[in-house]
């Protein structure tokens, strides 16, 4: 956290006041202001890419891979930070980030595939905002799912 922030964040308990030295959890933009650090660290390492606190490492070979991992080993430790070996997945063929990324793409998770399936039938606004919601999160899988949404959008429930 910048030092000029850190008067901002200071709690006030019966203990005495405690000031923050790193970003705390429900700060609004602190998943925001995470993610720049995250995009700096990887910035030029080439076959890398972060979402959100997950840092994917790619490689054609098992041996390009290593020395990829092996630079954001580097760089997570020019930065101060540290890994958690338990939270890591080396070598795998796909991940799961919402969607299923492999060496063919990218693709809908079964699993929520397999949710909206399992939802029951809107009943109310509410209800239908969030199966829209849910439906145009997988929109660039759908061929033509604005014309499934343009009769909900009709009945004006965003406005």
């Amino acid at each position: 956290m910048d030092e000029d922030s850190r008067p901002l964040l200071t709690i006030n308990t019966h203990r005495g006041l405690y000031r923050l030295n790193r970003l705390p959890f429900g700060v609004k933009p602190a998943p925001g202001i995470f993610q720049q650090y995250i995009d700096a660290l990887i910035a030029g390492l080439d076959g890398t890419a972060a979402y959100l606190d997950d840092i994917i490492v790619t490689g054609r070979t098992v041996d390009e891979h290593n020395a990829r991992l092996n630079a954001v080993f580097q760089r997570i430790h020019d930065y101060g930070f540290h890994v958690r070996l338990e939270k890591c997945a080396f070598l795998q063929t796909e991940i799961n980030l919402g969607f299923v990324i492999n060496a063919e793409g990218r693709r809908p998770d079964p699993k929520k595939i397999e949710a909206i399936h399992k939802m029951p039938h809107p009943k109310d606004v509410s209800q239908l905002r969030a199966f829209l919601g849910l439906v145009n999160f997988f929109g660039t899988f759908g061929k033509d799912l604005h014309n499934f949404r343009a009769p909900q959008r009709s009945n004006r429930i965003y406005s």
